[in-house]
C-alpha cells in the first residue's frame, strides 16, 4: 500500500494525464471525447481539492458551435 504522499503524487499525475489527453483530443477535433475527459478531470479535481486542475479542466474547450456538446 502506498503512503499518502505517494498516493497524492499518483493522483496528481493521473489528473495531469487527463489534462494532456483532453487537450490532445480537442486539438484532434474529438470535441465530445475532450468534453468527457474534462468532465472526469473536473470530478477528480473537486475530490482532490485541486483548484488549479479544476480551472484547467474548465478552459480546455474553447467556444464551439457543435450541437452535440453545446446542449450539455
Amino acid at each position: 500500500m502506498r503512503d499518502p504522499s505517494q498516493q497524492e503524487s499518483a493522483d496528481r499525475a493521473a489528473r495531469q494525464d487527463l489534462l494532456l489527453r483532453a487537450r490532445a483530443q480537442y486539438q484532434a477535433g474529438a470535441i465530445t471525447d475532450a468534453w468527457e475527459t474534462c468532465a472526469r478531470l473536473a470530478e477528480l479535481s473537486r475530490i482532490a481539492g485541486d483548484p488549479a486542475a479544476l480551472a484547467d479542466a474548465a478552459t480546455v474547450i474553447r467556444p464551439i458551435h457543435n450541437s452535440a456538446v453545446t446542449g450539455r
